[in-house]
């Protein structure tokens, strides 16, 4: 759960608010995905929720002894987005993800096949990613 995420951007120009109390709740079972226009916020938005990634494993340590398993899905480019080749072209697979193949891992994970995976970041950028 986020709540009063805020987030002020330094330009030359001086602070600019780009979020301001935002909450969001995630509950067992659910699957979020955030759409909208270009330059809606998204990419703002899902940056300042990465920082949460860090608190992937303290949150799984918290809520798993009720059953609860907590992962994190790091995409790389997907396909819902026009990408000039030249961006993904250093990635191991040399093409982009297509939204189905992330739809397919977040299916795996609420599955009972991943019941022992928790507290993960796991990264679906087709090898673009060089560290481990």
């Amino acid at each position: 759960m986020v709540k009063g995420l805020n987030l002020i951007i330094q330009t030359a120009d001086g602070p600019v608010p780009a979020l301001k109390d935002v909450n969001l709740a995630i509950y067992q079972g659910e699957f979020v995905g955030f759409i909208g226009p270009s330059r809606s916020g998204k990419t703002t938005f899902l940056r300042a929720v990465a920082a949460l990634a860090a608190r992937v494993k303290i949150l799984s340590d918290e809520v798993g002894p009720r059953g609860i398993r907590v992962n994190n899905i790091l995409p790389g480019f997907i396909d819902s987005i026009d990408r000039p080749p030249e961006r993904y072209a250093r990635a191991a697979l040399r093409r982009v993800g297509r939204v189905a193949e992330a739809a397919a891992l977040a299916a795996f994970l609420f599955g009972d096949g991943a019941s022992y995976i928790t507290g993960q970041n796991i990264r679906m950028d087709g090898g673009l990613a060089r560290s481990a």
